[in-house]
């Protein structure tokens, strides 16, 4: 189950997408996220000036977009308990939907971005996500699309694939 807080959907009845603003969309906590190994969604937001959620689980870990370069690009940071890692340069472009894509793996996560790999800059003991408490996706976005959580390590190529096609 889950609980739209503030948030629009927008869109005909078989394309829509979620607005989030200043809402969010909360997912009740579940077993079945424990063994998360690859998160993806589509997310859009006029500057990344700020910090937006693509997905927060209480208690685990935090993929996010902000920390815009001087081009205005936002850099995905991901947090799992110590560890955090961050592109290295800006590589969300602003106003502009992009599919951001996070392998969390022993040795520290993956991030990929339209299908590519960016570079990150990594400190702490590199951990993966566990048991946690509920989800919150999409807080502070323009748009998010798609949000996606497999409990398998997708390729890059499966990955660079579908971040070709445009949900919307």
């Amino acid at each position: 189950p889950f609980q739209l807080l503030g948030v629009t959907l927008v869109g005909n009845p078989f394309k829509r997408y979620v607005q989030p603003g200043s809402g969010m969309l909360q997912v009740a906590s579940d077993a079945r996220f424990n063994n998360t190994k690859t998160v993806e969604a589509w997310v859009k937001r006029a500057n990344w000036n700020g910090t937006s959620v693509v997905v927060q689980r209480a208690g685990s870990y935090a993929i996010t977009v902000g920390n815009p370069d001087e081009d205005g690009n936002g850099r995905v940071k991901v947090t799992v308990g110590g560890y955090v890692a961050e592109c290295e340069d800006g590589c969300v472009p602003a106003n502009t939907r992009a599919h951001v894509a996070v392998m969390f793996f022993d040795t520290g996560a993956q991030v990929l971005v339209d299908g590519s790999v960016v570079t990150l800059l990594e400190s702490g003991t590199p951990a993966k996500p566990g048991a946690g408490a509920h989800h919150v996706i999409g807080a502070g976005m323009g748009m998010i699309d798609d949000v996606r959580f497999w409990n398998v390590y997708r390729t890059t190529s499966e990955i660079a694939g579908e971040a070709l096609q445009l949900p919307l």
